[in-house]
């Protein structure tokens, strides 16, 4: 019996052979093993209870990023944040904690959030940034009502994030000090800063020291 399981699992594929074990697995546990594996079969792995899935680990961080910064919200509003940080994160590669503390510094997670310079929502966007990077992602554009939904301010804000990490090749300072100010104004800052010094702002180390 255990010869031919091991000459089994050799003839067949990688993805194959977890399916196979996982049948085997259901088989000497309850008598009967699926008899269709799944497209995905480590999705099965992943919906086990208590194994956590991106959605959960990004609420675990949030629940003790609001705790520890003594943010209050109501139960709704935590869990959409929660999500849409989750998918953000991985679609983009930025750790759920610097969106966190993006938004935080940006806008104290208020979504009706509006500066003295027009910028709106969690992420801070002005409109007319955000109308172009809709267009860029293909998202529906109404006015600068859309910065008021949590969700589509955060994937806006997310993607100029990335864009700029990828323009300044990763140095997280940079990219932070050209959200906060402005690519342009950062520019005019760093042509008259010394070029031997690293260059960060009091809002880049802000929300570095929150990671």
């Amino acid at each position: 019996m255990i010869r031919w399981f091991q000459e089994s699992i050799r003839r067949v594929t990688r993805k194959q052979t977890t399916w196979f074990v996982l049948g085997a697995v259901t088989f000497l546990a309850f008598g009967a093993a699926p008899c269709v594996a799944p497209e995905d079969p480590w999705r099965l792995v992943l919906e086990i209870p208590g194994t956590p899935t991106p959605e959960t680990i990004a609420a675990r961080i949030m629940d003790r990023f609001l705790e520890s910064h003594n943010v209050r919200l109501q139960p709704e509003m935590r869990q959409t944040i929660a999500q849409a940080v989750a998918e953000q994160s991985r679609l983009h590669g930025i750790k759920p904690g610097l969106l966190l503390s993006v938004i935080l510094a940006e806008s104290s997670f208020r979504t009706d959030a509006v500066s003295s310079k027009g910028a709106v929502g969690l992420m801070q966007l002005l409109p007319s940034t955000a109308q172009s990077l809709a267009a860029e992602m293909d998202l529906a554009w109404s006015d600068e009502a859309t910065l008021r939904d949590p969700q589509l301010n955060i994937a806006l804000g997310s993607f100029y994030l990335r864009r700029l990490l990828e323009i300044y090749r990763g140095d997280l300072h940079l990219a932070l000090a050209a959200y906060n100010m402005g690519p342009g104004n950062l520019q005019t800052l760093l042509a008259t800063s010394e070029p031997s010094t690293r260059f960060s702002s009091s809002y880049s180390r802000s929300i570095v020291s929150k990671l």
